[in-house]
């Protein structure tokens, strides 16, 4: 089985447990290992790199749908990468939630000391010139 990574032909085939098993699901996507294989050839491999480490980027969308994400977290995930450098990708299960949960239902962090707080009318205010 060929161990170096390269995406570009090839394609996601299964997640591996801890022991290195093949396996339907996983408990975190981003740091597992998995098989991929070549679609010409049909010679398997598996990545050094988890998804963690190499972001989504890399994965065809019928791959992505493999992987498990939906199309809101495929999106949010690429968000991501657009707004950070290229190299930073979505660490774990945990951080895509973080990602996904509205700014609005996150909790609120208050600056009490600070007097440049503005409010929200403040804020959408029309501009003055």
């Amino acid at each position: 089985m060929r161990r170096e990574c390269g995406y570009k032909g090839w394609e996601f085939v299964t997640w591996l447990d801890a022991d290195g098993n093949a396996v339907d699901t996983v408990d975190d996507r981003f740091n597992s290992q998995f098989i991929m294989r070549d679609r010409y050839s049909g010679e398997t491999y598996i990545p050094e790199r988890t998804i963690a480490q190499v972001g989504i980027g890399f994965f065809s969308l019928p791959d992505v749908d493999k992987l498990g994400f939906t199309g809101s977290e495929y999106q949010v995930m690429l968000r991501y990468i657009f707004n950070h450098d290229d190299k930073d990708c979505v660490e774990s299960e945990e951080h895509l939630r973080e990602l996904m949960t509205p700014l609005s239902s996150r909790p609120s962090l208050t600056m009490e000391e600070d007097e440049d707080t503005v409010d929200d009318e403040e804020r959408w205010a029309e501009p003055t010139y």
